[in-house]
């Protein structure tokens, strides 16, 4: 199996690992409210998966669980968004580092092929008849109209 993010100590002899709060800060792309979530969705993600290589199935595994625990979809979604941006990050910085040995520069495009499939990986399908938000109460309604 090929693993994309080890533990710490292994990966620092790969390349100097990146922190996800520092990239969260620096990305322009990002609203803060989007931030504020990928950071709460990457936390969680990172203590549920503690030192495990980061894999597809790992990450499959990951939406399963969170549906299983009563997350919806779109939640879901929305968390693995975040870790496909995560790993986007990480492939990114160890392509653009130069590698020292051929031996590094093949275990970085390992690193890379895995990190593409993360990166390719689909959302949860969702219901497309479902409405969003709630219904509004005729009293709610009656206190919009006499404000």
């Amino acid at each position: 199996m090929i693993e994309l993010i080890t533990t710490e100590k292994e990966l620092t002899q790969v390349i100097q690992p990146l922190n996800f709060n520092a990239e969260l800060r620096k990305d322009p792309r990002l609203s803060k409210a989007t931030k504020a979530a990928y950071k709460t969705d990457l936390t969680t993600f990172e203590c549920w998966r503690g030192n495990q290589p980061i894999v597809k199935t790992m990450i499959e595994e990951y939406a399963g669980e969170l549906l299983n625990q009563g997350r919806q979809p779109e939640s879901v979604n929305r968390a693995l968004t975040a870790i496909r941006w995560w790993v986007r990050k990480n492939a990114d910085y160890i392509a653009e580092v130069p590698a020292d040995t051929i031996e590094e520069h093949l275990r970085r495009a390992d690193l890379i092929m895995q990190a593409q499939r993360i990166i390719s990986m689909d959302n949860l399908k969702t219901d497309p008849n479902k409405t969003a938000g709630r219904l509004v109460t005729y009293g709610e309604i009656e206190a919009l109209f006499k404000a």
